[in-house]
């Protein structure tokens, strides 16, 4: 039976999957939730189901060369977003901030 040890802090407990964000994908976040409002959700909840780094418990640490543990089904990431992106609801939510982001502009 195979036993792990994180590299850098000796722990036995196996890494956790985890989303890794850069500095470049918060810029992209930003400038996607400020300028095209539903882009910057989706890309937020892309990266949270696709980016999957291996990350020590008790550390916190990312661990290099460690399998991750989960894998993502992007067929329901996709479903979910097409789903999302259906909804009547969420559609008037959107036309109504962007509706609020023009009148906000106006008063420039």
């Amino acid at each position: 039976m195979e036993t792990y040890a994180c590299p850098h802090c000796g722990s036995r407990n196996q890494p956790t999957s985890k989303a890794s964000w850069t500095k470049k994908d918060l810029i992209i976040t930003a400038v996607l939730m400020l300028v095209f409002f539903p882009a910057g959700i989706i890309f937020v909840l892309f990266k949270l189901f696709s980016d999957k780094t291996p990350v020590c418990p008790d550390c916190g640490r990312v661990v290099e060369g460690a399998a991750a543990a989960g894998t993502v089904d992007m067929k329901k990431v996709a479903g979910v977003a097409k789903g999302i992106a259906t909804d009547p609801e969420v559609r008037k939510t959107f036309r109504d901030v962007k509706d609020s982001f023009r009148d906000f502009q106006d008063t420039f």
